[in-house]
């Protein structure tokens, strides 16, 4: 499945098909798992949350409390800070519920919908 040529190593073209077949054999059980635990969450009222730190002080347990108020049942939240690029990127890929973050042009596939905006000042003593 591989040989090797002037001290490289390559595939062979079974070895290609191989690695090609093996990926998408591996996608397919990350997809399933995926969706096994996506449906779990959904039957506990799981909600899973990526948020920059400043809005999970601040914004955040105001949101829940309203839509908590909103909703007859009970939700679990899950949390996790990160960057703005690293909440999009797992929103993108399905392992948040939604995120809370500055706006990335590059995520052109979500939707993001302004919710406050954060006056951030430089300190300085006289």
């Amino acid at each position: 499945m591989i040989e090797r040529r002037n001290g490289r190593v390559e595939l062979t073209k079974y070895g290609q098909i191989f690695l090609e077949s093996a990926d998408s054999i591996i996608l397919t059980l990350e997809n399933a798992k995926h969706n096994i635990n996506h449906t779990k969450q959904i039957e506990n009222n799981t909600i899973e949350i990526g948020c920059i730190p400043t809005a999970r002080e601040n914004f955040l347990p105001h949101i829940t409390s309203v839509f908590e108020k909103e909703n007859s049942s009970t939700f679990h939240y899950i949390y996790h800070n990160g960057t703005s690029n690293q909440i999009c990127l797992e929103v993108q890929n399905g392992n948040f519920d939604l995120g809370i973050c500055s706006k990335i042009d590059t995520y052109s596939d979500l939707n993001f919908i302004p919710l406050y905006v954060e006056n951030t000042f430089l300190l300085l003593q006289n």
